[in-house]
């Protein structure tokens, strides 16, 4: 007995009866074109939000560094003189 897995030299595998719109090479090449462009737009979407969080990550880091610069020139230069601030205010110290 034949199965529809039983190879005949020459000729192809014996189909089960489907009819030829569900041949596999047709059924593959089908859902590869469908998928294409859903798989195309999801690496799409998700580069552009890599990039964004990249630019993120930067944008966030230079703000992180000019805050920690400007508080140390608060620390190294303003310290030693804190009522600055009380003659500006008009209140003077005894």
């Amino acid at each position: 007995m034949i199965t529809s897995t039983t190879r005949i030299t020459g000729k192809p595998i014996i189909e089960i009866g489907l009819p030829g719109i569900f041949d596999p090479c047709i059924v593959i090449i089908v859902v590869a074109v469908l998928l294409a462009p859903i798989i195309f737009l999801t690496f799409l979407l998700l580069s552009f939000f890599l990039v964004i969080c990249i630019i993120n990550l930067i944008v966030i880091l230079f703000l992180i560094i000019i805050f920690l610069l400007i508080d140390l020139l608060q620390f190294f230069y303003l310290h030693d003189n804190w009522d600055r601030a009380s003659n500006y205010r008009g209140i003077h110290g005894k």
